[in-house]
């Protein structure tokens, strides 16, 4: 690989690394350290937030899968009614956006002209548009009610790493703050404050991983098709780890919910079939064990994600990889983490330009 190919490649790997330093910036600017409290300012020219009946989530490509999650954690946290769509089919549909609804766009650039069309559909049928973007002059900031500025900086490589986990965290921090206006208790609140405090220094021991990951991608090298699984919160994660697999290192991968796969799909399951499991030790772990034993029993080669110190598994899979025990609304964002790794590691293998993805374009934020 040239000098200069490699100096290209390397941009995702920086910006991999910059995730800790991004997310504890933001987690600054809307945690007060010393009352353990969520705030955000930019809400506060809104009067109608505590009356807000719905909320509709919206992006295109990572995006959507952080739209997807934010999806999850709101119904989690608030209780309201939840839903999320691509934005793409949002504005091609007769969509119902029901009274009170909040709808919130989710865009690394803000200048997506789906997205921004999507924007304008919901605000002209009555919906508050919030907007977590990276850039508050974008043309989605202009559209939006409320833009929430994940301030990542500029996201030079073609896939999104630092943008999608600091989407993930103004949408934790942000349902944490709308359920703090409703009912959720002080100690419930203060248990999640505490777990986003943990949350760099979580992802700092992910990141010590790399050179594991960097072996286990040539692994990877050959491969033509393989399935990343995961449930619940973790669904949304194996949709993006999938997604950022297919862009980076061109490998058929599919992301599917875990014990859905049993409902037909794992027929393409045969020996030595490779699957990515995503299975931290979580209120759906016995389910997703049945499910991974079931796999196991087909042939399937498979790679764990899962808690550290769940040593039981290594007898289970052919490979493992441990990250910090976390809540289940954060563990996605250290689950999403190593598969990041592991398209960037895989792409070298191959010789890919990470840089330069074929039949992919991308804004850059300013």
């Amino acid at each position: 690989m040239s000098e200069e190919k490699e100096e290209k490649v390397s941009v995702m790997m920086k910006e991999i690394l910059e995730q800790p330093e991004v997310i504890s910036q933001l987690i600054k600017r809307y945690i007060d350290i010393a009352s353990d409290k969520i705030d955000f300012p930019e809400f506060k020219k809104i009067r109608t937030i505590q009356n807000i009946n719905r909320v509709t989530f919206l992006g295109c490509g990572s995006s959507f899968y952080s739209a997807m999650l934010g999806n999850y954690i709101f119904e989690e946290f608030t209780g309201l009614p939840c839903e999320c769509e691509v934005a793409d089919e949002f504005i091609n549909r007769k969509v119902v956006v029901e009274y009170r609804t909040a709808v919130v766009v989710l865009s690394q650039s803000g200048e997506t002209t789906d997205i921004i069309t999507a924007a304008k559909k919901a605000k002209q049928k009555g919906a508050l548009v919030l907007a977590i973007t990276n850039t508050d002059n974008s043309s989605l900031a202009k559209v939006a009610d409320v833009t929430i500025n994940t301030q990542v900086g500029k996201e030079k490589a073609m896939a999104a790493t630092k943008s999608l986990t600091a989407q993930l965290v103004t949408l934790i921090a942000m349902a944490t703050f709308f359920a703090s206006q409703q009912k959720m208790s002080p100690l419930t609140r203060k248990v999640i404050i505490q777990e986003l405090k943990m949350l760099p220094d979580k992802i700092k021991r992910v990141l010590k991983l790399n050179l594991d990951i960097a072996n286990l991608a040539k692994k990877f090298k050959d491969v033509q098709n393989l399935v990343v699984l995961g449930s619940t919160f973790n669904y949304p994660a194996a949709l993006e780890g999938a997604h950022k697999i297919k862009e980076v290192t061109y490998i058929q991968a599919e992301g599917q919910a875990a014990e859905e796969f049993k409902h037909g799909p794992q027929a393409i399951v045969s020996e030595s079939f490779p699957i990515i499991y995503i299975i931290p030790k979580d209120k759906n772990y016995a389910d997703n064990l049945k499910e991974l034993k079931s796999l196991k029993r087909m042939g399937a080669d498979i790679l764990a994600i899962t808690t550290r110190g769940n040593k039981k598994l290594k007898n289970l899979v052919h490979n493992i990889i441990f990250i910090p025990e976390a809540m289940d609304a954060i563990t996605p964002i250290l689950s999403i983490i190593p598969l990041q790794l592991l398209s960037y590691y895989i792409a070298k293998e191959k010789g890919i330009n990470i840089s330069h993805l074929r039949n992919l374009k991308k804004f850059i934020s300013k």
